[in-house]
Parts: C-alpha cells; sequence; structure tokens
C-alpha cells in the first residue's frame, strides 16, 4: 500500500458550481460507471484530496433494506485509479460513519439509525470468502465502528450494515440506556455446561427424555440422530431443564457457513435467562475453539431467531449487549 497523505472536506448541499464541476471531471475521468450524475451529485457528502485535487469521494443517501425494514444511509465511496489501494475507501468510510454517528447522537440528524454499504463486485469475482464483519480500530472518543452482513445485492455483492450505538428500532433519537445486568437472580440455581462433542451416555438420556416428553421432536429416531449438536446444558440440581444445540446452516450466495443455534428450556427452568445464558456460553466457548483453530475459520458466526414474546418487547436495539448480535429483519 502506498503511503498517500488523505485530506478530508465535507460538503455541503446544494454544491456550488465549481465543486459539481470538479466532482463530474472526476468520475468521467476515471470511468465512473454511474449512470445519473446529476442526480448522485446530489448525493455527494465527503472528498478525500491529495494535493488539492479530488481523488476520492463519498455519496450517500437515505433508504430502507427491506431485510433491515428501518431508514439508513447507503454509503458509496468511489477512489481514483491511481489511489485505489491506499486506503481512501476505508479512510472515507471511516469519516463519514463518525460524522453520521455524532450527528445523530447530539440530535442534529435522526433521519437514520446507521450506515449500509456494499463491497465492489471486482472482490466477490476473486472467490474469496466473503467476511461476516469488519471495522475500524476503536479509539477514545470515537464510536466503535463494526459493519456486519445481513444481505446481498442483486449483482452479488454483500452487504453489511453498522448501527449507531444509541439507535433503537422503536424510537427517534438517541436512546442512551445504562448497561444493566438483565439475567435474574433465579438463575443461580442453574449450572450451566458445555459439551459439544463430549455428551455422556446418561447425560443423553436426559436430554432425550427432556426433548420427548415435551414434544421438542417428534420421534426417539429424529431425536438420537440429533444428539451429536448438542452443545450446551443447563442443569437444576442433578436434572437437565435446558439444551442448547448448533447445527451448520451453509449460505452458498457468500460462500459462507454459519452455526444454527436452537435451545429448549423446561417449562419449570423458565422466567430466567437461561436460554440467553446458554447461547452466551456456546457462544464464548466456540470463540475460544476458533481462536484455537479447534473449529474451522469457515464459520462465521451464530444465526438465532428470537422467538419469545416477553423477550421481543425487550429487545430492541439493532446491536446486542451480550453476545454479538446485529438485526438483519423479521421474519
Amino acid at each position: 500500500m502506498l503511503d498517500i497523505e488523505f485530506t478530508l472536506e465535507y460538503l455541503d448541499q446544494p454544491l456550488d458550481t465549481a465543486t459539481a464541476e470538479a466532482l463530474t471531471t472526476f468520475w468521467t475521468g476515471h470511468g465512473s460507471p454511474i449512470d445519473n450524475i446529476e442526480s448522485r451529485l446530489k448525493e455527494a457528502r465527503l472528498l478525500a484530496l491529495v494535493d488539492g485535487k479530488i481523488a476520492g469521494v463519498a455519496t450517500a443517501f437515505l433508504t430502507t433494506p427491506k431485510a433491515l425494514e428501518c431508514p439508513v444511509y447507503a454509503l458509496r465511496t468511489f477512489v481514483g485509479k491511481e489511489f485505489r489501494r491506499c486506503g481512501g475507501a476505508h479512510l472515507l468510510t471511516q469519516a463519514f460513519v463518525e460524522r453520521a454517528e455524532e450527528l445523530f447522537n447530539n440530535s442534529a440528524d435522526i433521519s437514520a439509525l446507521g450506515v449500509v454499504a456494499s463491497v465492489e463486485v471486482a472482490h466477490i469475482a476473486s472467490g474469496d470468502p466473503v467476511a461476516c464483519r469488519w471495522g475500524y480500530p476503536h479509539e477514545d472518543g470515537t464510536p466503535h465502528i463494526e459493519f456486519n452482513l445481513f444481505g446481498l445485492t442483486s449483482d452479488g455483492r454483500p452487504q453489511y450494515v453498522h448501527y449507531f450505538e444509541h439507535a433503537s428500532l422503536f424510537a427517534e433519537g438517541p436512546v442512551v440506556e445504562s448497561r444493566v445486568n438483565r439475567i435474574d437472580a433465579a438463575d443461580d440455581l442453574l449450572k450451566l455446561t458445555f459439551v459439544l462433542g463430549n455428551l455422556s451416555e446418561s447425560d443423553a438420556r436426559q436430554v432425550l427424555g427432556l426433548w420427548l416428553s415435551n414434544g421438542v421432536v417428534e420421534t426417539r429416531e429424529a431425536a438420537i440422530q440429533r444428539l451429536p449438536q448438542v452443545a450446551a446444558l443447563a442443569w437444576m440440581g442433578d436434572r437437565i431443564v435446558g439444551v442448547a444445540s448448533v447445527f451448520e446452516v451453509p449460505h452458498e450466495p457468500v460462500n459462507a457457513k454459519f452455526l444454527g443455534f436452537r435451545s429448549f428450556i423446561s417449562p419449570e427452568a423458565r422466567g430466567g435467562s437461561a436460554a440467553t445464558r446458554l447461547l452466551n456460553l456456546v457462544f464464548d466457548n466456540l470463540e475460544q475453539k476458533v481462536e484455537a483453530g479447534e473449529v474451522s475459520a469457515d464459520f462465521h458466526g451464530i444465526a438465532f431467531v428470537l422467538q419469545n414474546a416477553r423477550l421481543n418487547k425487550q429487545v430492541h436495539k439493532p446491536m446486542g449487549p451480550n453476545v454479538r448480535t446485529v438485526f438483519i429483519g423479521y421474519l
């Protein structure tokens, strides 16, 4: 990567004539595939300059992707040919997100809850696995910027979303909440164990009994086939009252695999946060196994569906406070 010094310049709309003409010349001179330059000029937000000349530009517009069902800024960056391996696109992205999040937190612009970005087609054509998330180093006084995969464009480009930290799906403007531990004290009665790949015969018999007696799985044969997926158990004394399982979920369009997560908690053990604790336990242990090279790096994370009416009312933030979760839409 070449050592190029960029200078950033934020733009006010509408653009003055000189800036509009300079941007048009820049786009056309570098072979930009923009269909309607006049429309794109209205979306210009930020310039990257080298020696006073335009080297890159970030444009953004408000949109509500079907998968997200909430307003976000759609960010696009375009960098001149000679600067495309110099970090200009990343610099523009980081600067735009930081400014947009600052304006949101100050209630100066609450029209969007976050920012979405798409990866260029050239990256997909390389055949490399698509990253599940990417971001920028966190520094004191700056927002923690992390983009998470949530979908694909019609031409196969992965789409990523970054939600503002204080954004809420069901409220307008910043929602600053103190971090509280919602795990009930009653959960201290439960003991959790991680057992993926090490389920004993006696524990397996208890799991089968729990599933079949509660109608979780219809037949004993189907339950036996699912036993290898058991990842964690919740105990009340010497009795199993909760089971968490993981299973492979391939996502071929982005050449990525995830581990699906499902759990069942016995009726007498509900009302606390057993399912959440099981999810945290499984995530933490799998994260350690990935770092130790014991789980294939092809698996990018855990996918799960929230099916608890009480929790649905409580969980309104785009990002999860415990396990690193990201909202990607309703079923």
